[in-house]
């Protein structure tokens, strides 16, 4: 058990469907445990895989190999049946492929310029946005749709045309891309990622969904994710 209260970062894109269950375990530990401070750290999953040499739109575009549409059926059922393990409301998109396809880059500037004007409405608008892809298949690209995003949690019209207009603003634009780049630059090769920060500054990195478990453990706290 590390000693004194500790800083959890969780790096997550919200097109993913591995952070979207891994966000709301971890949120939900936030207010269960007394020995951790969580702080979400949106980043740009493709960015990340770009700053890696990796050109995921291969992955998209390309008919699979019979191994890799097999994966692709496997991971459909581990990702639901680990949704239901921990109470996690989720139905997988009728066509994920079409969502990776066009990218997560304006929601994620979206969820940036929420953590820039309104960060004490980070975790909702990040919420709002995963849980249109994955409970209603919903866009989450076209303007209407993020507009959709942000009236849902509460924002005015006016607010939710404001931060819409955010996006093409460069400091929105350059938040996100530091972030990313600091991840790739921190050893990160995908999301949902965690950084275990002791009162030192010690970092300690845990990737995965299935892996918070064992920062329970770090910390020291009950590891009971699936208690609504």
């Amino acid at each position: 058990m590390l000693p004194g209260r500790c800083v959890v970062e969780l790096l997550y894109d919200v097109v993913s469907p591995y952070s979207y269950v891994g966000f709301e375990i971890m949120t939900r530990c936030s207010r269960e445990w007394s020995n951790m401070d969580l702080k979400l750290r949106p980043v740009l999953a493709g960015g990340i895989f770009k700053g890696l040499g990796i050109d995921h739109t291969k992955f998209v575009n390309t008919k699979f190999s019979p191994t890799s549409e097999s994966r692709a059926r496997y991971n459909q059922m581990e990702i639901k049946r680990f949704a239901t393990h921990y109470d996690v409301p989720f139905n997988h998109p009728a066509d994920f492929k079409s969502y990776q396809r066009r990218g997560s880059l304006r929601a994620q500037r979206l969820v940036k310029a929420v953590q820039i004007d309104h960060p004490e409405r980070l975790e909702d608008i990040s919420r709002s946005l995963s849980q249109r892809v994955f409970i209603n298949d919903l866009d989450i690209y076209e303007d209407d749709s993020l507009l959709q995003a942000c009236t849902k949690i509460g924002f005015s019209q006016l607010e939710s045309s404001n931060l819409l207009k955010r996006i093409s603003d460069e400091d929105v634009k350059t938040s996100l891309k530091s972030s990313t780049e600091k991840a790739v630059k921190e050893g990160v090769f995908g999301v949902p990622t965690y950084f275990l920060i002791d009162r030192t500054g010690e970092k300690e990195m845990f990737f995965g969904s299935d892996r918070i478990f064992m920062i329970a453990h770090r910390l020291g706290e009950n590891w009971m994710p699936n208690t609504r």
